[in-house]
């Protein structure tokens, strides 16, 4: 038999500086909450996301937190050989996210959007 993981783990990371333990608080660090509002939720809706977290990624979450993901989201039953069978997508006429006046492509990574910890995004095309 091999080394056990835990200490390859180890090993690998004393190397480097840093351990599982180090890079589980530095993930904790690297999130910041987001405040999403539209017309249908005017109080708004807090999202914890990180950095790379794509918009439809946030906007999926918010959808579904909202009640509305029935309402604007449709299933892809193209989707053959996966193990679900279905996935969710956005109809494409459907809601953005909406920055400082800006509409996000549901592609872009929130980090490019320039927002931090506590801000107000708005949702738009409810």
């Amino acid at each position: 038999m091999g080394v056990p993981r835990a200490t390859t783990a180890e090993d690998e990371g004393s190397g480097e500086g840093s351990s599982d333990t180090d890079s589980l608080g530095d993930a904790a660090e690297d999130t910041f909450k987001l405040t999403l509002r539209s017309v249908k939720t005017p109080k708004g809706i807090v999202l914890t996301v990180r950095p790379q977290t794509k918009c439809g990624a946030i906007l999926k979450a918010y959808l579904r937190k909202a009640g509305l993901s029935n309402e604007y989201l449709e299933y892809d039953t193209a989707a053959k050989g996966r193990k679900r069978g279905r996935r969710s997508i956005m109809v494409a006429s459907g809601p953005q996210l909406v920055v400082d006046g800006d509409k996000l492509n549901n592609e872009v990574e929130i980090r490019e959007a320039d927002v931090e910890d506590g801000d107000i995004i708005e949702v738009a095309g409810l």
